[in-house]
Parts: structure tokens; sequence; C-alpha cells
């Protein structure tokens, strides 16, 4: 049976594309939304111009207990999350924008006008502990993030562009362009 629903949108596009539940019943879902604004019950975030990113955490009866979106002039998609059963999650997607600020840092695009891979984690306040982002010149995604009990997280997608790097580790493409 169904415990509890929520609704939230505007004039744009929302989409919610994964959810994680933790150990105490807390729902988290991220997705993306082009709307002004974006609230669920009393909180609400604006859009920074194109498709923006939110996260948004529930209690187990369905109270919003925090809501994070971040975006710049492109489009920012949050298409998974994941946690570490305690109240930490982890997301990742794709940004275009030519950098997005995500907490204390600022992700930078390496080929402005397509698309980068992020992955943030945030801790069970809603705040972000850190950000990362890899991509080249072309299209690069991440579909997919796991994150164990030791916050170790581990992502999946696809990268287009000659090579790509992740921390001091590059990695090429074997056939660039998918």
């Amino acid at each position: 049976s169904l415990s509890w629903a929520r609704r939230a949108g505007g004039s744009g596009n929302e989409c919610a594309y994964s959810v994680y539940v933790d150990n105490s019943g807390r729902r988290f879902i991220c997705g993306a939304y082009t709307s002004p604004s974006l609230s669920f019950g009393e909180m609400t975030i604006y859009n920074n111009g194109g498709a923006d990113l939110f996260i948004a955490a529930f209690d187990p009866s369905g109270d919003i207990l925090w809501l994070y979106g971040a975006g710049a002039e492109g489009n920012e998609e949050a298409y998974s999350i994941s946690g570490d059963g305690s109240g930490k999650v982890s997301i990742c997607g794709y940004y275009t924008s030519a950098s997005i600020s995500m907490g204390g840092s600022t992700l930078t695009n390496a080929g402005t006008g397509y698309t980068d891979i992020f992955t943030a984690v945030f801790d069970n306040q809603g705040s972000v502990l850190w950000a990362s982002s890899a991509g080249g010149t072309l299209n690069d995604e991440a579909y997919g993030i796991s994150m164990n009990a030791a916050g170790e997280t581990v992502i999946t997608g696809y990268f287009a562009s000659n090579s790509i790097q992740f921390g001091s580790q590059t990695y090429t493409n074997a056939a660039p362009g998918y």
C-alpha cells in the first residue's frame, strides 16, 4: 500500500531520475527541473538557467528534510543517487554550463557546450561534503552511482572524448565518439 506521495512542479519540466532509501527509512530523490522554481513543502529552490539538478530528502513520514539545487546557464541533471546507509548520499550526472558551484567547489567544464561528468557527496543535513568533475572536449556523462558504508563511491556512464581524467588517472578512449 502507498505510505505517502508528494508532488512538485511548475511551468517547465521536472523529472526525478533516482530514489534511495537509507537504513532509517529516509527517502532521497534526485533529478532535474526547468521551471523557474521547485518547491517541496515549505522549501523552494530557484532555477539558474536551462535544466538545474535537485536533490530532496524526506523523513519516513514524507516530510521534507532538506532540498538542494545547483545549476548555471546550461543544463545540469542528477541521474543517480546512493548512500552509505547512515545519512550521507552521493549523486552523479552531467553538466553543460561553463562551470557550476556545489558547496565550496566550483566545477569547470572541459568542453563548454558539451556534457561533463560530476559527482557530489552530501552530509545528512544536505551540505555538500565534496564535489568533483571529469570530462574532455566531447560529451561525457555518468548514469549510475553506488556508495558503500565506508563512503566510497563508484560511478558508471560513458565518455566520448579522446581521453578523460579522474583525479591523477587518465583514460584513453579506444574509439572516441562513444
